[in-house]
């Protein structure tokens, strides 16, 4: 909780009433707009030559005019019910927004909604907006205490804002869940999904120097694991650790009472891009081994995140390969739970998969799936070698390690029981509400701008 003293309430009140009058006379001129387009309409069916053309054209305008209009209306409304509850209850003294460049990704689910909740959680105000609606949002954005921008690169547009920003004394904050804000490992040496943008390398490495170029005019940095923060600290960030983690609503016991379908061990993986398949590399020998043992196992894919004709070695075994649509985020843990065995391979001695966060697992451990993962630093952090998973060093780690998960179902409810208490503990709710605390306390105690805030 936060308390802060002296807060004026009548002329914030007095401009509140005022940008809601605003609302209502933008709501007027939509509907004009409207009735303006719809009296079009009716003209263009009085004219043959342009009937159809115009037709196009007029409702696609109206189309995207009212979708526009709306959006940014309702999510107007909002910010301004809660900059009222900010400004009138006094535990919210501390405002929080949080730029997203990628909505609508399960990247913006955890680095973005599940931070606006424990923000929300320790009594800050807090919200998000899409990076493109930065002009319709400014001034709610340079009147916040602290701006954090998710995978946003450097513009014009974004300097100016955070100079507007500065001069309100706000602090500004870059989060990444990815190793991209390094220019000299934008390669396809280091980032196999390099294969699958358009212009390759070139057009990576100049995101990469964007993002780069935005890092630099930050005041701090946050990352999702150990390396991440070691390379803003290379360019001289002060860098906090905020590891992924799951919420309330992802667990739930009506998943995990699964039924078996068939008598087949299922060993799933669940690639979430086309940036993975150096990665899976690393696991094909162990398969192929397992494949010609075992009968009984399938292996489980999914379709547009892993290009199966690349391992030849493989092809043979096409009928114990189950390729899966792919589902939205939400939707994943209901396919999840078909797994026996999770794999996680992340190619080793890369300092772009080194970044990759322990959330391949934590999903995992949620549904009680055991889950063999590289020894990258994080998961090395998060497993326990033969107590919640296990980490599978070399081609023979792998084949072994599955081989004991096909042949002990025990040892399969062991782990992923195991897995998944350590995940409750360590990647849910209250421990990123503990993570944030720290980081804010941390930032508090070198920068005179949260001098201000008293906790309770």
């Amino acid at each position: 909780m936060f308390d802060l003293a002296g807060v004026e309430l009548e002329p914030k009140a007095e401009q509140f009433k005022t940008e809601i009058e605003q609302l209502k006379s933008e709501i007027i001129k939509r509907d004009r707009k409207i009735i303006e387009l719809n009296d079009q309409i009716s003209e263009m069916y009085q004219s043959r030559s342009w009937r159809w053309s115009s037709l196009i054209r007029i409702m696609g305008n109206l189309t995207r005019y009212i979708k526009e209009k709306t959006l940014r209306f309702f999510k107007k409304m909002v910010f301004l019910k809660e900059d009222l509850q900010l400004k009138i209850n006094r535990n919210f003294t501390l405002k929080i927004v949080f730029i997203s460049a990628y909505p609508g990704t399960p990247g913006h689910v955890y680095r973005v909604e599940r931070y606006v909740q424990t923000y929300r959680d320790l009594g800050c105000f807090a919200n998000w907006i899409p990076l493109d609606q930065l002009s319709f949002f400014r001034k709610d954005i340079i009147t916040a205490n602290i701006i954090i921008f998710w995978r946003v690169e450097d513009s014009i547009e974004i300097e100016t804002l955070i100079k507007s920003a500065k001069n309100n004394n706000a602090i500004i904050i870059y989060d990444i869940d990815d190793y991209i804000f390094d220019p000299d490992i934008a390669d396809e040496n280091h980032l196999d999904q390099i294969r699958s943008i358009d212009n390759k390398a070139y057009q990576f490495k100049l995101f990469s120097k964007r993002i780069n170029a935005l890092v630099s005019i930050v005041d701090y940095c946050t990352g999702t694991t150990i390396p991440l923060v070691k390379g803003f600290q290379k360019f001289g960030k002060t860098a906090f650790l905020l590891p992924n983690g799951f919420d309330d609503k992802v667990q739930s016991q009506d998943i995990l009472t699964k039924k078996k379908e068939d008598d087949c061990i299922k060993i799933g993986y669940a690639g979430g891009t086309l940036t993975h398949q150096r990665d899976f590399k690393e696991v094909v020998p162990a398969l192929v081994k397992i494949f010609s043992e075992y009968g009984n196992v399938k292996l489980i894919v999914f379709k547009k995140v892993l290009l199966l004709n690349e391992f030849p070695e493989l092809s043979k075994y096409v009928d114990r390969i189950e390729i899966r649509d792919t589902v939205p985020f939400s939707e994943l843990p209901i396919e999840m739970v078909r797994f026996d065995i999770n794999l996680a391979p992340l190619e080793v001695n890369n300092i772009f998969c080194e970044g990759k966060s322990e959330l391949k697992y934590f999903d995992a451990a949620l549904l009680k799936i055991p889950t063999i993962a590289s020894p990258t630093d994080p998961f090395i952090k998060a497993i326990k070698n033969g107590e919640n998973g296990f980490l599978a060093y070399d081609s023979d780690d792998w084949y072994n390690t599955i081989k004991s998960l096909i042949q002990n179902k025990n040892l399969r409810e062991m782990m992923g029981k195991a897995a998944y208490d350590h995940a409750m503990v360590i990647f849910g709710p209250v421990a990123r509400k503990e993570n944030v605390k720290n980081m804010l306390i941390s930032i508090k105690q070198i920068d005179a701008r949260l001098s201000m805030v008293n906790w309770i």
